[in-house]
């Protein structure tokens, strides 16, 4: 072999070597090509839930048959993501994936298919009467007129004013005025309390609320059909909303689309709640009591 003809060899291997190395060093580093030649900087995507041993699905693609899901390197852009296992519904949302981020999807759950099953006869129906509210919280008020305590939390009380609607947040120990907050209800709300997040939800009727005590508040959801109840879902970030003659699961992560399970409770639900362990939801209508396993 000629001298000519080794030297060029051995510059062709030393530049296959710079541009393996070089590729392997980008790489490493979170960086990758895309299919037009751009080098960009890589970001992750982190899935966690129950059931554990439920299918994961990237961009349609099977990519895991268990959770928590951790995919690395994953060039920018939307991700469709699906988690399905048999006789659950599935979730599914579309998540944007950023350079040297991690997107985050936890706390998902999977809810089961199930048909009510009864339980017994009704129970029977609890009359809450109204809460008066304290004098020297009435004087505080702009316009004292029917007003009720919902609730009290944080040292902060919740107050609703049955003639006009309102509602307000009024600190009894301090002497300020009352926090007229961006809702309003013509019948008494149902209000419901997440020690963890620190919040009510909130359902006036037409509206789903989630308030902190300090009347920084979120609204879920607007509709025409009257919310009856809505309650947390333990310490699961999902809510259980009962409106019309229909009952659902809700989550409460708003990108793209909330997931939404219908569940079956038969034709005219009410007095719907959900037990302490979040298995089963419960209700009554005009034939007796009946259970619908969730989980």
């Amino acid at each position: 072999m000629q001298h000519a003809t080794r030297h060029s060899i051995f510059i062709l291997f030393v530049l296959l070597f710079v541009i393996t190395s070089s590729a392997i060093l980008v790489y490493a580093s979170g960086y990758r090509v895309t299919r037009r030649g751009d080098v960009v900087q890589t970001g992750i995507l982190s899935v966690s839930g129950r059931p554990r041993d439920a299918r994961m699905l990237l961009n349609k693609k099977l990519v895991a048959n268990g959770l928590p899901f951790r995919a690395l390197r994953l060039i920018p852009g939307s991700y469709h993501v699906r988690v399905e296992r048999d006789g659950y519904h599935a979730w599914e949302k579309t998540l944007s994936v950023y350079p040297r981020e991690t997107t985050f999807a936890v706390e998902l759950t999977l809810w089961r298919v199930a048909s009510p099953t009864p339980r017994g006869e009704p129970l029977a129906r609890v009359e809450h009467p109204y809460t008066p509210v304290p004098p020297a919280v009435i004087a505080l008020m702009p316009r004292p007129a029917s007003l009720t305590v919902l609730d009290e939390k944080d040292n902060r009380l919740l107050i609703w004013n049955r003639t006009g609607g309102g509602l307000f947040i009024v600190k009894p120990s301090a002497d300020t005025p009352p926090l007229e907050l961006p809702m309003s209800a013509a019948v008494k709300p149902h209000v419901a309390w997440n020690p963890d997040l620190k919040q009510w939800l909130i359902a006036t009727g037409s509206e789903l609320w989630l308030l902190g005590t300090d009347g920084a508040a979120t609204l879920i959801e607007r509709t025409s059909i009257p919310i009856h109840t809505a309650q947390f879902l333990g310490d699961r970030p999902y809510l259980l909303v009962h409106r019309g003659n229909v009952v659902q699961i809700m989550e409460l992560d708003d990108r793209d689309q909330r997931n939404v399970v219908t569940l079956d409770t038969r034709a005219a639900p009410r007095d719907v709640r959900v037990d302490p362990e979040v298995t089963e939801v419960v209700f009554t209508d005009d034939e007796g009591m009946w259970t619908v396993g969730i989980r």
